[in-house]
């Protein structure tokens, strides 16, 4: 890797760059090796910050990407993909960067960001757990100093263009994922029960997904089993809940008002032997595909069968519903990245005005400490506001044309003109384009 020397941190256009690695990019057998927990989260941003030319700096790592983000005058996407490598103990190789799509353009990386946030680049579409992890890594950037004025305005507005997306489109709304959907289904069914208790059969990819969700919304007891007990086991420890053996659980089948099925078995597990014991109502959600519930247990008056294609229904409803926000939601963040742009021009040229206001505010005192004595008290307060209005009208002119002049990219003439017209120092010189 190559030294980079440290850089003023207040630099006026910030050259904010990063590199996505995601399920666009790659498969998971190569995503999880550059992902990062909350410790090494922390330990990268640290290695950033130590390492010269880097400003602010923002890491985000969940299941489906890790993508590193820098405001950076000497790093490139090439030199982030490299040190995030070495942060990992992975060769940087040429066959790994396919793996990375690199973000060298300010806009350009603002844009790829307020799409994560908005949910539009994740494998569910409208993901709704993708606002948390981005505020928690926003966090862990201000906890550690790594962020400056660009990016604390950058990421308030892109947590202001999230609530936008929920309060104004169905971007959002329902369950998009079958799990997901599943455990709506389930939480409905609770509301009709004191406190049920849940059991989840099996603890593959669905039903892990399904405990896990189900962990977060249902305070009630929670129970999963798995033909491997041992997976059972370690899903119970990660998640609160209790475990038991697929043995144990089938022959308690009736004990539970609700039960979710993930298994896939060449025959039905769950049948009149088991569920006809149950002697109040039950609802039973059968995500397994061959079925694992037999046909006949839905025939029982008090047992409620909801199968997975009335679960698929839900979600490709869902999921219509989110396609057809989709021009909404790209406008709002559209409308979001604007007003970022606009506060970068305001920024541009706010420290030339300032110079400018002190001068006249200089030359105001000036004079007035010449007529001080000659006035009365009385007519000091009336000078003092009629001059401080007077520099106010003076300096409206200016401000309208240089944030006209910002707008069409032309405003460095006249930040040169303001500097020559006032004598301002000339080692302070700002250019918006440099």
């Amino acid at each position: 890797m190559p030294v980079f020397s440290k850089k003023n941190k207040s630099t006026v256009k910030p050259n904010f760059q990063g590199i996505s690695i995601s399920h666009r990019t790659t498969t998971v057998v190569d995503r999880e090796q550059y992902a990062l927990d909350a410790a090494g989260r922390e330990q990268l941003l640290l290695s950033l910050r130590d390492l010269g030319g880097v400003q602010e700096a923002l890491v985000l790592s969940t299941c489906n990407r890790t993508e590193v983000y820098v405001v950076s005058d000497t790093l490139t996407p090439a030199d982030l993909f490299s040190f995030l490598c070495l942060s990992k103990g992975i060769p940087s190789t040429p066959d790994k960067i396919s793996h990375y799509v690199g973000l060298a353009d300010t806009e350009a990386t603002a844009h790829h960001l307020f799409r994560v946030g908005a949910g539009l680049e994740s494998t569910i579409l409208g993901d709704q757990q993708i606002a948390g992890q981005i505020k928690e890594s926003y966090q862990a950037t201000c906890d550690l100093g790594m962020a400056d004025t660009y990016l604390h305005r950058l990421m308030h507005t892109l947590f202001f263009t999230q609530k936008r997306i929920v309060n104004q489109t169905e971007f959002r709304a329902g369950a998009a994922s079958v799990s997901y959907a599943a455990v709506q289904v389930a939480l409905e069914a609770a509301q009709k029960f004191v406190q049920p208790a849940v059991l989840i059969l099996g603890a593959g990819e669905m039903g892990s997904d399904v405990c896990r969700h189900l962990a977060k919304h249902h305070p009630a007891p929670i129970t999963v089993a798995n033909r491997t007990p041992g997976k059972a086991k370690a899903l119970a420890e990660e998640t609160g809940i209790k475990y038991l053996s697929m043995e144990a659980a089938l022959s308690k089948v009736d004990q539970f008002p609700i039960v979710i099925s993930t298994v896939s078995a060449p025959d039905p597990i769950l049948t009149l032997q088991n569920t006809s014991r149950r002697m109040g109502p039950q609802w039973i959600i059968d995500l397994s595909v061959p079925r694992s519930v037999h046909a006949t247990v839905g025939t029982q008056e008090n047992i409620h069968v909801v199968d997975v294609d009335h679960i698929q229904a839900q979600t490709d409803a869902v999921l219509a519903r989110r396609q057809a926000a989709i021009p909404a939601v790209e406008a709002l963040v559209n409308e979001g990245l604007a007003e970022v742009h606009q506060w970068q021009q305001q920024q541009m040229f706010s420290p030339i005005i300032k110079e400018v206001k002190e001068t006249l505010q200089e030359i105001r005192a000036g004079e007035l400490a010449r007529y001080l004595q000659k006035l009365s008290v009385e007519d000091h307060s009336l000078v003092e506001a009629l001059t401080q209005n007077i520099i106010q009208k003076v300096l409206k002119i200016p401000v309208l044309q240089l944030k006209a002049a910002c707008q069409r990219g032309e405003e460095g003439p006249l930040v040169d003109a303001l500097r020559v017209l006032f004598d301002l120092e000339k080692d302070t010189k700002i250019h918006a384009k440099s």
